[in-house]
């Protein structure tokens, strides 16, 4: 009886954990990525992600600036506005959104980042990633930003692979025009 509970329980447990996988969307840039990038920072996300991101867009040589924004949640969406005046120097927007959580410590389990034209119309790169329930949710979120911003790159830049260490599953890399997000990555009907 003992034996027949486990053969049951093992396979149950498998398939449990394989629903609990992270998830991560890229929409990479289609066109040559901007020269100079102004990073909207948003006042409650963590501060190391907003360094992380700034300085994984200068790897990719694409300088950074940082200026002030709103960012107000309506309807389950994020809707970023740009209260800084000194931005006719800035070649596209970036706007993001980060959460953690707590299961025995904390851990990123989400985050979303856009970029945009100047007038604010056209997504012209994006990166999600949802961390599912299993263990692979503890990572080293500065590595995360690292890769997704590695991943917006990736096509016009001719980089070569990366293999990483907490790699998640990419489940679409096709553009964007949205300029909203919502609070879990999706775009808005």
């Amino acid at each position: 009886m003992q034996k027949q509970l486990i053969q049951l329980l093992i396979p149950a447990a498998l398939f449990g954990l394989a629903g609990c996988a992270a998830k991560q969307t890229i929409s990479a840039f289609q066109k040559a990525p901007p020269k100079k990038i102004c990073v909207a920072r948003h006042d409650a996300v963590r501060q190391n992600f907003h360094d992380a991101l700034t300085n994984a867009f200068n790897t990719h040589n694409s300088e950074t600036k940082t200026i002030r924004a709103n960012y107000v949640e309506k309807h389950q969406a994020w809707h970023p506005t740009i209260i800084d005046s000194h931005l006719d120097d800035c070649d596209a927007f970036a706007f993001y959104v980060a959460n953690w959580t707590w299961d025995i410590t904390m851990y990123m389990h989400f985050a979303n980042i856009w970029i945009t034209d100047t007038s604010m119309s056209e997504k012209i790169a994006q990166a999600t990633y949802v961390t599912g329930g299993g263990p692979d949710k503890w990572i080293n979120a500065k590595e995360k930003v690292d890769e997704l911003v590695y991943e917006m790159y990736k096509p016009v830049s001719g980089l070569a692979p990366v293999n990483y260490v907490n790699s998640t599953e990419v489940i679409s890399t096709q553009p964007t025009t949205e300029s909203v997000t919502t609070k879990n990555g999706t775009t808005p009907e």
